[in-house]
């Protein structure tokens, strides 16, 4: 009974212990003392800005483009035999001279045909002189019995009029009679055979004409023997060597002219639209070629001579092609050369210039109000800002007009304006900054490496 008693009394007491330590920590929390708490902090952006300025800006196109050969022709055979000479010069990457001799075709059996045309043309033009002979003596001999009948005709009318005084018998009138109708038969016959005679003479000239083309086509094939460069050119590539057998129309070479380069390039359906709708027209504008190779690139210029005549269905742009500065070939540009090409765009009046990081979604623009003074822009060139006031960003709506290299041209109220240069992935209205560094719409460069970046944090008490 005892026991159970002190065993009681130890519960109890254990539970009240433990009630009041909870009792105690609970008033010691509700009387805790609170600790003064900081306001948040608002973070302060380090950034670059320019003073806006409105100009007539004229920003470049830059395209790639190709190089490729004005005139390029594909040399054949033009008659069929062995090669007996070939031009030192005729391998790929040679330049030949115009009417410089590539090739040399066995010529015997072409000069054998020039000698055989040109002996039956002479048999020929013989027998053309035999015939016009012939026919000539007819005509002399044609004449000779046009007199003799009328030698018969006046025998025959003298002898009538004997006859009719009785001084010749009427035997000797039929006798007159009979010899006119044979003059005049002789006559007849003459002319059915002149028929024949200028038939003879018609077909043997017919002879002689086509034995005159006969030997100029041998002629022509001997000259195509000789097988020469149409005008000064690069060898592309060659398909011939001394003692090789070429059949008509087999290819003996590739050329283009080595002067003449012509420069392809695509614009887009805007940039056309802009170059040739304007006042000035994309036929006849300069362009510069920049062809990235060896330490240095190559430079040249180029005018657009011509559009191409269909719209490229994949890219949607028109192709235009410009005519290389004869130089070009000698600063060393070949065809299939990629390059880069710059034209200038069309002029944008009262644009400004800004860097590519200062346009945000293509729509919009941020300029810095100052706080507590006044943000003052530079002279000229880059400035250094020294001033430790803050500005708030502001959202400005723009038109983005172009884009020039790393600039954008746009159009919108910004006169006067200090516009945020810097990218900014916290921008927005409101967002407090400090600018570092200030520049010139004309002087627009790379963000310092610490643009951007949070420098302070004011705290409120």
């Amino acid at each position: 009974m005892g026991d159970r008693i002190r065993a009681a009394l130890q519960l109890i007491i254990a539970a009240g212990f433990i009630v009041g330590a909870s009792l105690a920590v609970a008033w010691l929390i509700k009387t805790k003392p609170s600790a003064p708490q900081s306001a948040r902090s608002e973070p302060i952006y380090a950034v670059r800005s320019l003073r806006a300025e409105a100009k007539t800006h004229q920003p470049m196109i830059s395209v790639f483009g190709e190089v490729t050969a004005r005139r390029s022709v594909e040399l054949r055979a033009l008659v069929a035999g062995p090669v007996v000479e070939a031009s030192d010069n005729l391998i790929v990457g040679g330049r030949v001279a115009a009417r410089e001799l590539l090739v040399r075709i066995d010529p015997f059996s072409y000069e054998g045909a020039v000698d055989e045309a040109r002996a039956n043309l002479e048999e020929a033009k013989a027998s053309l002189a035999e015939a016009q002979a012939q026919r000539d003596a007819w005509e002399q001999d044609f004449l000779r019995l046009k007199e003799q009948v009328a030698i018969a005709e006046r025998d025959l009318k003298r002898a009538e009029s004997l006859a009719g005084a009785n001084n010749v018998a009427e035997r000797t009138v039929d006798e007159r009679r009979l010899v006119l109708v044979q003059r005049r038969q002789a006559v007849e016959a003459a002319e059915t055979n002149r028929l024949v005679q200028d038939a003879r003479v018609t077909r043997q000239q017919a002879t002689v004409d086509r034995l005159e083309w006969r030997l100029r086509q041998a002629d022509r094939d001997l000259r195509d023997t000789q097988l020469r460069a149409p005008f000064e050119a690069v060898v592309r590539s060659e398909n011939v060597g001394v003692g090789k057998r070429l059949g008509a129309n087999d290819l003996v070479a590739q050329l283009y002219e080595a002067e003449a380069l012509d420069l392809r390039f695509t614009l887009a359906d805007s940039q056309f639209g802009r170059l040739n709708g304007g006042g000035e027209a994309l036929i006849g504008r300069r362009a510069e070629v920049s062809w990235a190779v060896g330490d240095a690139p190559i430079k040249a210029g180029a005018t657009v001579d011509r559009i191409g005549p269909d719209v490229s269905p994949l890219t949607g742009g028109v192709q235009v092609l410009a005519r290389l500065e004869p130089k070009a070939a000698a600063l060393g540009l070949r065809p299939g050369a990629f390059v880069t090409v710059s034209l200038p765009d069309q002029g944008f009046a009262q644009s400004y210039r800004l860097p590519e990081e200062a346009l945000y979604n293509d729509a919009y623009v941020f300029v810095l109000k100052a706080e507590d003074c006044e943000i003052s822009s530079p002279k000229s060139g880059v400035d250094k800002a020294t001033e430790t006031k803050t500005a708030r960003l502001l959202r400005v709506q723009v038109q983005p007009l172009a884009w020039d290299a790393s600039d954008v041209l746009v159009r919108g109220e910004l006169a006067g304006e200090e516009v945020l240069a810097s990218r900014l992935a916290e921008a927005g209205d409101g967002v407090k900054v400090r600018v570092i560094e200030r520049t010139s719409a004309e002087v627009v460069k790379q963000g310092a490496d610490q643009a951007g970046a949070p420098i302070a944090s004011g705290r409120k008490g």
